[in-house]
């Protein structure tokens, strides 16, 4: 008899009905429960949802939370911001090791997988703890393509730069190098970041490239719920209103297509909002151009398969769920060839814009829309966008995945893996 294997996640971002990290923490630990006994360490944030969910009864009886704290948490979470989450993300970090040792020494687990932060540039509390393990999908190394950095405000500039030197710099501390040097196996979101994880390694040896976006199959049938073509043509465009997610981009192609009975949407908020509406404006597309902020994630999804196109010109992701949800509701998706969206998007479901000086950029995002004007090609891309995502994009799959390498990481040990 196959003995099940014993699994530790290290998901410090991880709570239930919720997006980007805490979405992959938690949607992993559920799927791959399918397959294996499973523990989570995580941190508090989420801790009364989790508990909910388990009290419900929609948590599996061989799915396990462990809660791990340091002591300034409350601190963080009264009224959290960027800087002070990566902080609370390095202390606990840090911190938590000695509590993953304690764990491994009453339960014995066979494998463990770093899953939240998706970083490469930082320390895991998995690094010193006796236990074989998987670290990543991890992501971070991607930046904004030389030939657009002047579509970046000062601000944004700055932003990237600054960026650019602290990961640098982290990938010379002791936590970052001895987490991915004691890694058995290391998978990386892009081409981009598997190179840098093989420079800090030492080694391309075991380093992999596995994005860490995926769709529940309810999500998938929610969103392809039978596609209807409309005479307008409705682009839309879900995320941050920050400068680097590229949506002046979209909006200068969106005028410069003049497609008429066309609009775009844009669903999210952000420090751009001002400056995007001043950008209608100028251009003369005000009354064709609706940003809605934030929206619950029913409403945005609702908005989502109303639409035709979805538009994600991101500059710099190392994933792109909004890439994924498109495809799912049937929509053709115009992105940068950059990034996380490059690798999620074939061209047989939508258009990848080849990155070069601006005016380039939005020259040939402008023609994809206009191509998408025909209805056929639209209808074929859409087919092959909902296929696509049912055959690659599944949680069941990816924890298929993950449950193979722990696998083969359990009986290994070590000895894949650097010294």
């Amino acid at each position: 008899m196959t003995k099940r294997l014993k699994i530790l996640l290290s998901s410090y971002a991880c709570g239930p009905g919720r997006g980007s990290e805490p979405g992959v923490g938690w949607n992993v630990a559920n799927a791959l429960a399918a397959f294996c006994e499973v523990h989570v360490l995580t941190q508090s944030e989420c801790r009364s949802n989790i508990e909910e969910e388990i009290k419900a009864g929609r948590v599996a009886d061989n799915l396990r939370f462990h809660f791990f704290e340091v002591p300034f948490a409350r601190y963080v979470w009264r009224n959290p911001t960027e800087w002070k989450i990566r902080l609370h993300y390095q202390f606990w970090q840090a911190m938590a090791g000695k509590e993953v040792r304690r764990l491994h020494e009453l339960e014995r687990f066979d494998a463990a997988q770093h899953v939240t932060f998706v970083r490469y540039w930082g320390r895991s509390c998995l690094a010193n703890s006796g236990i074989p393990y998987v670290l990543g999908p991890v992501g971070g190394a991607e930046f904004t393509p030389k030939q657009l950095r002047n579509c970046l405000p000062i601000r944004g500039r700055l932003f990237e730069t600054i960026r650019g030197l602290v990961r640098f710099f982290s990938e010379w501390t002791p936590g970052t190098r001895g987490t991915l040097k004691n890694a058995s196996i290391v998978l990386a979101t892009t081409k981009v970041s598997a190179d840098r994880c093989s420079v800090v390694r030492g080694s391309s040896s075991q380093v992999f490239i596995l994005g860490e976006s995926a769709l529940s199959n309810a999500d998938i049938r929610r969103l392809d719920a039978g596609k209807v073509f409309h005479k307008g043509l409705r682009f839309i465009c879900l995320g941050r209103l920050v400068a680097w997610k590229g949506y002046a981009l979209a909006v200068e192609a969106f005028a410069r297509a003049g497609i008429n009975d066309s609009e775009l949407e844009l669903i999210g908020d952000g420090p751009e909002r001002a400056k995007l509406q001043m950008l209608c404006k100028k251009l003369g597309v005000s009354d064709h151009v609706r940003i809605l902020g934030n929206l619950p994630r029913d409403v945005a999804l609702r908005h989502l398969h109303s639409a035709d196109v979805l538009v994600h010109p991101s500059m710099h992701d190392s994933g792109g769920w909004a890439c994924l949800e498109g495809m799912a509701a049937g929509l053709p998706v115009v992105c940068l060839d950059w990034g996380g969206p490059a690798t999620q998007v074939p061209e047989s479901a939508g258009f990848r814009i080849s990155v070069g000086p601006k005016e380039q950029v939005v020259e040939k995002m402008a023609e994809s829309f206009r191509r998408l004007c025909e209805p056929g090609l639209r209808s074929e891309m859409s087919k092959s966008a909902v296929s696509h995502v049912q055959r690659n994009f599944t949680w069941e799959k990816k924890a298929r995945c993950y449950y193979g390498l722990l696998a083969k990481v359990s009986f290994h040990g070590n000895r894949e893996g650097p010294a």
